[in-house]
């Protein structure tokens, strides 16, 4: 009687681990209507691997509407203004390292490069004009650029 016991005890448990291992099978394949298996990435690391309709979102794509669901619409990027204050450093060559207040005509004069207009960029677009007037003196320039102070004003959305 007890080995009976033990041999239904074993037997169950395959059962269940059998149906386990279908179940985790079944999810990660699906079949269309046309008979053919597909095999589901949803197990792979990130959203949306390989070929699926769910993208992750666009870096540095804060400027514009959000998703609605998340919140709705964001604000957009600080954009630069006539006295600001921004700190460019160079990874390579901290000779080229400043700090530089925005005129009131928009531009700032960069060591050895030149005028630069940055009035309305962002830092990351500032980071690239910076990048691109550096581009005859360094062989592939690689600059960070702070913001280190700015005029305090109200927020209006526009």
């Amino acid at each position: 009687m007890q080995r009976v016991f033990i041999y239904g005890r074993f037997i169950a448990i395959a059962l269940v681990l059998l149906q386990c291992c279908s179940a985790a099978s079944a999810q990660d394949e699906k079949t269309d209507l046309s008979g053919n298996k597909q095999i589901s990435q949803s197990s792979f690391t990130g959203a949306g691997v390989g070929d699926s309709s769910t993208t992750a979102a666009k870096p540095g794509g804060a400027d514009g509407l959000g998703n609605p669901l998340l919140g709705g619409e964001r604000h957009p990027l600080y954009r630069l203004r006539p006295s600001d204050v921004v700190e460019i450093s160079f990874t390579v060559a901290p000779e080229f390292n400043q700090t530089l207040t925005i005129q009131p005509d928009g531009y700032v004069m960069l060591k050895d490069a030149g005028m630069v207009q940055v009035q309305g960029l962002t830092l990351e677009e500032f980071t690239a004009a910076v990048q691109t007037a550096y581009t005859g003196y360094l062989h592939n320039p690689q600059a960070a650029v702070a913001l280190r102070e700015f005029e305090q004003w109200c927020y209006s959305g526009e």
